[in-house]
């Protein structure tokens, strides 16, 4: 399923054919570094793009990953996280292979997306969370207009302790 474009990308469903594209960087240490995930493995990535296929935004908690692919050559270059709440608030992320990475396709996405959640879901608040050591993600956040809206220390994450900062974009 398209759920929009923009520019230079088609933010989709992922199926099963994006195998090959989505274990090169989901298998690569330093795209998942700043993620609460790990390197993954063929069968994993797997059968995660299946249950993937079948999953829709919604307004159920979950989270759910839209594949972000290149409109020039068809290829899968990283995907998108959102969470819905019942309150008109969603969690975002992204994930985008570090071929890509620092050429505005991360930017691209996020904003199609926001613009997205607003126009079609009446979404009205928007967070982001990154480790206080993603500089790349917290320039990012910022260049979207997110907020600063907290620091978080102590939190868990791959067997140790990090600084976490929330980043809050109202949508009026």
């Amino acid at each position: 399923m398209l759920y929009f474009e923009t520019e230079r990308l088609f933010i989709r469903s992922l199926s099963e054919n994006d195998l090959g594209d989505f274990l090169d960087y989901r298998s690569d240490p330093e795209v998942v570094k700043w993620q609460g995930f790990g390197v993954w493995d063929e069968a994993e990535a797997r059968a995660f793009l299946l249950e993937q296929a079948e999953r829709r935004i919604a307004d159920d908690d979950q989270w759910t990953q839209l594949g972000v692919e290149l409109k020039a050559d068809r290829k899968l270059i990283g995907d998108l996280a959102v969470q819905l709440h019942s309150d008109h608030s969603a969690h975002i992320g992204a994930t985008l292979n570090a071929r890509y990475q620092r050429q505005g396709f991360a930017r691209e996405a996020l904003s199609g997306l926001i613009n997205y959640l607003h126009e079609t879901l009446s979404t009205n608040a928007v967070i982001g969370l990154t480790d206080a050591r993603n500089a790349a993600s917290i320039k990012l956040l910022e260049s979207l207009r997110f907020n600063f809206e907290k620091e978080d220390r102590d939190v868990p994450y791959k067997g140790e302790f990090c600084t976490e900062y929330t980043y809050r974009l109202l949508i009026t």
